[in-house]
């Protein structure tokens, strides 16, 4: 189970709202599913949306995308560190199975 929305101190991390429109089945199944993606713990729909654009971020032509366009390089510039730090700690998750 993959856990990117949390970092692994258990912090969450500073949030910001990004508001999309998605099919009704779409929404009914995340949120039914939700619960059940880790054991003790109760994963939001905003949780469950970061850890699928983070996996959809690190598909080989994204990745090659980002770098063709030094992407990272102008994200230096528009973060914060702290807000730095909390994107990359989402990109070294370890995979939990």
């Amino acid at each position: 189970m993959r856990e990117f929305a949390r970092l692994s101190s258990g912090k969450q991390m500073g949030k910001i709202q990004l508001r999309v429109q998605v099919p009704k089945g779409l929404d009914t199944l995340v949120r039914m599913i939700a619960p059940f993606l880790n054991t003790g713990q109760m994963w939001t729909p905003a949780e469950v949306v970061t850890d699928a654009l983070v996996l959809w971020l690190k598909q080989p032509q994204n990745q090659a995308l980002i770098k063709r366009h030094k992407i990272n390089e102008r994200l230096k510039e528009l973060l914060t560190k702290s807000e730095q730090e909390e994107l990359a700690a989402l990109f070294q998750a370890e995979v939990e199975e």
